[in-house]
């Protein structure tokens, strides 16, 4: 018989704008199904910029560097890391700790025994920053329209 499985949930300010108590929900819905032990939830409630700490992401390394827990489970890649290379690194560690990985919309686990799931989960990074990177180019021309129409009025 399979041990149960120790799982740590991961929750943040989406990108997509999925509110942080849903992200919980479906996550400890699917728990109950799989019959995952829940030894935490990690959250943070505001976006942070790329230099700021994030103290519910900081405390989830502090319970896998523990061996307090078998998997993470998130709600999606991108809210894993905010650019390909955090992303990349928190792959890294989750692999040297043998620590699976769910990811909620995709009904991804990387401890499923298929091969395909490790490349699908860096795609899935490389389509998060590429997307990340999107949304800050909008920003930054909406903010550089709003200056050239602000001087014309």
């Amino acid at each position: 018989m399979n041990a149960q499985k120790r799982v740590a949930f991961y929750a943040n300010v989406s990108r997509d704008g999925t509110p942080i108590e849903h992200q919980l929900r479906e996550l400890e819905s699917v728990a109950t199904l799989k019959g995952w032990q829940i030894i935490g939830q990690f959250v943070d409630t505001e976006i942070r910029s790329a230099n700021e700490l994030r103290p519910g992401f900081d405390r989830l390394c502090h319970a896998m560097e523990r061996e307090q827990c078998d998997m993470v489970a998130a709600w999606s890649v991108g809210c894993l890391g905010r650019n390909l290379e955090e992303i990349a690194i928190f792959f890294n560690e989750l692999h040297s700790e043998h620590i699976g990985l769910y990811l909620q919309p995709q009904h991804l686990d990387t401890t499923a025994p298929v091969p395909a799931t490790k490349r699908l989960v860096q795609v899935l990074g490389i389509v998060a920053d590429f997307e990340c990177s999107r949304i800050s180019e909008r920003l930054r021309a909406g903010l550089e329209r709003a200056k050239y129409w602000a001087g014309r009025e």
